[in-house]
């Protein structure tokens, strides 16, 4: 019934209704991104001028602010050093306020007083007049202790105020100044004299030569002058720029509306405004969102139809002030009539729309024939057939103009698929096979066979990349990569297929039988490949990999990726080996890798749930009987459900994750508070703090500043500090960390190298890095008692520790033999379970009590 009812539909209908809907849905698209654009220039304008306004504010105001205490600098030095004060005179104060103000800081309107109040009661300021011109205020036995304000700057101006019960020391300033003894903004008050006006004062503590405060320097700074700058902001247009203090209060605002109250207005008379009552009305329709507003532009609201956008940004003064800058403008002050002219663009495109529908019908028998082969064509090029050219047919214009732009894009469109399938299937560095494109290629093969292909994988890894990379330059470590695909291209049998899969891992794909013999037999062949070094330019660089090998029956698209995943879980078993290392895969490693997944996804809940646990094992002086002087902060992970988790399984996966970043700073906090509250209570003041540190945390930005941030929290010495960093990670990332390394020792806080003799195959190292100390590796002292190689090699480390004049640490001490063989070759110090097994700080005694081991 259906088809009856549209075989009746006339030929005309039939086209002219998709047509139609086809104009309206394009109609409505292009509103749509009409809409999208405005949206998306609305927000990019509001970044970028209220942005601007904000940045410009906040400059201006810092320089504003700034001007006080430049005053203050000069009036506190010349005062010391010109001995200026005395006692119940202000003279020789009144001169030298009098020729600052007149010269270097004449033009500093913001500033509207500048004065000095003395211990005894006197005082002395000079106050800009609005109309020009100072008057000076005084206050000392030539004014008979009452304030005097005259009309000029000089005592013999006319009297305009006199306050007999005024007192300097009672003032705001004056106590902020004297509380706070170091050069510090005041809080917001009311000046005493007529004016009565609201103002912030910057002060200082003036010092007489033995250092003891003799009064306070004060520069007045009118909250007036910080508005009237806020209005000659350019772009505001009908904007608001206003600054709050931390309780919400108006500090400054631009326009001529006040921020003190008003007899008629809820707020106390006198009292400064909050901002949702301000008179602005922009002001008081951003307050609600004040405290959850952003650094960024945002939208907050509607105000009389208008849309409003909102930046907050915080201003925070080093000498106390705790400010907030605050920009709110309209939609029509950040695009003008953008909006109107979108939407009248919009009328004039649904105009021409229907223009074209009536059009369309009066040229229908014309054009039906052209877009039926039009459509059919379209069809066909979504089903991928690219090779489908049209004719114009009739002879019109516009029908010959559609049918030559179908063609030129059915051509683009082919060009870009297979300029894009070409990106996606192989390398552009190394012209090598994507992963993608490797998975395709087997794909196809597997399609095409007439059996099921047995395959191996090799995935390759190169070690320790990213040192490379970062020590040769990314140019030529992009050389390297394309040297390594070509030595594999050239190496690897012609039917084998070789891809680069990730950054710097490659894929050997072959055929043959997949036996546990012949993936390692493959394996090791890979890691042949790695023993010349390769070119990059005109240098050469030596790299060695690590290689992972899976295989098996190859019958569908998911073996594909099962493959290349079961070779990526061993190669980071291989990885964890070391370099040079290869593993075939075990169906157990999966379970392992799933394990080391989860307890990845568990760290950061352990360290908020407080799971990690800190012990401290003691390091010795074998030279002064096994005294204690240290101790090396150990980290635990004690799981809820799974038990006490060993450090050699987690630590590795949490440097892997990047977790180690918070897991080490929460260490470090934790180890410097626990030693310093010891050293409070009367534990050797040289007590020595080892805390081990990953590369990973070195080469962070900040993490000098987060040791600093440690050591000053808990009070402990810099001295009082080493950190241990492996041998082994020196050698990917040493230089990088180099910086951070002589940072940390400029500081006070002692470096040391840990598993010395253990990573590194040259020592030339150790002329180009900081260090303060070395510790041998446990496996020279489990083997010097009956290895004289391990001796030798411990006799090795110990000269090198006395060439360079460095500590020397022995860990892993367990018997009494070893102790007394590392102290007769001279290592001073050690550790181990011999002299105590970590154990939480709160099972330690005083180091002092603790029993002493003879070595030997």
């Amino acid at each position: 019934m259906l088809q009856s009812q549209v075989r009746r539909l006339s030929l005309r209908t039939a086209i002219m209704l998709p047509f139609a809907t086809l104009m309206l849905v394009s109609v409505a698209l292009m509103g749509y991104a009409a809409h999208v654009n405005h949206e998306r220039l609305l927000t990019e304008q509001s970044q970028r001028v209220i942005g601007g306004l904000t940045a410009r504010t906040h400059d201006i105001l810092s320089h504003f602010l700034d001007a006080p205490y430049a005053i203050l600098r000069v009036m506190r030095q010349e005062i010391l050093f010109d001995d200026l004060y005395v006692p119940g005179d202000m003279t020789r104060i009144e001169n030298k306020i009098r020729s600052l103000y007149n010269g270097a800081f004449i033009d500093l309107q913001q500033i509207t007083v500048i004065g000095y109040g003395a211990q005894n009661g006197e005082w002395f300021g000079l106050r800009r007049e609005a109309g020009g011109g100072f008057a000076a205020m005084v206050r000392d036995r030539r004014s008979d202790w009452e304030l005097r304000i005259h009309a000029g700057d000089s005592l013999n101006s006319p009297i305009i105020a006199r306050y007999p019960d005024y007192d300097p020391r009672k003032r705001p300033w004056y106590q902020d100044g004297l509380a706070k003894n170091a050069p510090a903004w005041t809080s917001i008050y009311s000046n005493y004299d007529e004016k009565q006006e609201i103002t912030i004062s910057a002060t200082a503590p003036s010092l007489d030569a033995g250092g003891a405060v003799q009064g306070i320097v004060v520069a007045d700074v009118k909250l007036e002058g910080i508005s009237r700058f806020l209005g000659d902001a350019p772009d505001l247009g009908h904007g608001a720029i206003f600054i709050i203090d931390a309780e919400g209060r108006l500090v400054a605002q631009s326009g001529n509306s006040p921020i003190v109250a008003s007899p008629s207005d809820k707020e106390k008379a006198g009292n400064r405004l909050l901002a949702q009552d301000s008179h602005h009305p922009l002001v008081r329709a951003a307050a609600p969102f004040l405290a959850t507003a952003q650094d960024s532009a945002r939208e907050i609201t509607r105000n009389e139809g208008e849309r409003l956008f909102l930046k907050v940004t915080p201003y925070v003064d080093s000498r106390g002030l705790d400010w907030r800058i605050a920009v709110v403008m309209n939609e029509s002050d950040l695009i003008g009539s953008l909006r109107g002219e979108i939407l009248t663009t919009l009328w004039v495109v649904i105009g021409i729309a229907l223009f074209g529908v009536v059009v369309g019908l009066v040229l229908l028998q014309l054009i039906i024939q052209p877009i039926l082969h039009t459509a059919h064509a379209a069809n066909n090029l979504a089903r991928g057939e690219w090779r489908h050219d049209l004719t114009p047919g009739v002879s019109l214009r516009e029908t010959a103009l559609l049918v030559d732009a179908f063609n030129d894009m059915s051509v683009r469109l082919r060009r870009s698929f297979q300029e894009l399938r070409d990106r996606i299937v192989r390398d552009p560095l190394t012209n090598l096979l994507s992963r993608s494109g490797l998975c395709e290629t087997l794909a196809e093969r597997d399609r095409s066979a007439s059996g099921d292909d047995v395959v191996v994988v090799a995935l390759i890894g190169l070690d320790g990349f990213r040192g490379i990379n970062n020590s040769i330059g990314h140019g030529a470590g992009d050389a390297l990569l394309s040297s390594v695909a070509s030595r594999l291209s050239i190496h690897c049998p012609d039917d084998a297929l070789v891809a680069r899969v990730d950054g710097d891992e490659f894929a050997v794909v072959l055929g043959g039988p997949a036996t546990p013999e012949t993936m390692q037999t493959i394996g090791q062949w890979a890691l042949e490949l790695f023993a010349a070094p390769f070119r990059t330019g005109e240098d050469e660089v030596v790299v060695s990999a690590c290689v992972g090998v899976a295989g098996g029956v190859l019958d569908h698209q998911d073996d594909i990726e099962a493959h290349l995943r079961h070779a990526s879980v061993a190669l980071t078993e291989a990885k964890r080996r070391g370099p040079r290392a290869t593993r075939v895969f075990e169906p157990d490693m999966m379970s392992k890798s799933v394990e080391r997944t989860r307890l990845i996804a568990e760290m950061a809940p352990a360290l908020t749930r407080g799971d990690f646990r800190l012990v401290y094992q003691p390091v010795v002086d074998l030279t002064r009987g096994g005294r204690v002087v240290g101790a090396e902060a150990l980290l635990r992970w004690h799981h809820p459900r799974s038990g006490m988790i060993p450090p050699d399984l987690f630590i590795p996966l949490a440097e892997e994750s990047g977790q180690i970043l918070d897991i080490g700073g929460w260490v470090l906090r934790t180890a410097c508070h626990d030693i310093a509250s010891r050293l409070h209570r009367g534990w050797p003041s040289d007590f020595d703090l080892h805390v081990n540190v990953s590369v990973r945390q070195l080469i962070q930005s900040g993490f000098v500043e987060t040791v600093e941030a440690a050591l000053i929290a808990s009070g402990l010495p810099a001295d009082n500090l080493t950190l241990e960093i492996t041998e082994t990670s020196l050698a990917t990332d040493g230089l990088i960390a180099s910086e951070a390394l002589t940072l940390l020792r400029d500081m006070g806080v002692r470096v040391a190298i840990d598993d010395f003799g253990t990573g590194y195959s040259s020592l030339s190292y150790l002329t180009s890095l900081p260090f303060d100390g070395l510790k041998i590796d446990r496996s020279f002292v489990n083997g010097m008692t009956g290895n004289g190689q391990s001796r030798t090699i411990v006799n090795s480390i110990v000269g090198i520790a006395r060439s360079f004049d460095v500590h020397l640490v022995a860990e892993g001490v367990e018997t009494l033999e070893q102790a007394a063989a590392l102290r007769d070759l001279g290592c001073e110090r050690a550790q181990g379970y011999l002299f105590g097994r970590p154990l939480p700080l709160s099972d330690w005694t005083d180091p002092a009590h603790l029993p002493r081991l003879a070595a030997g």
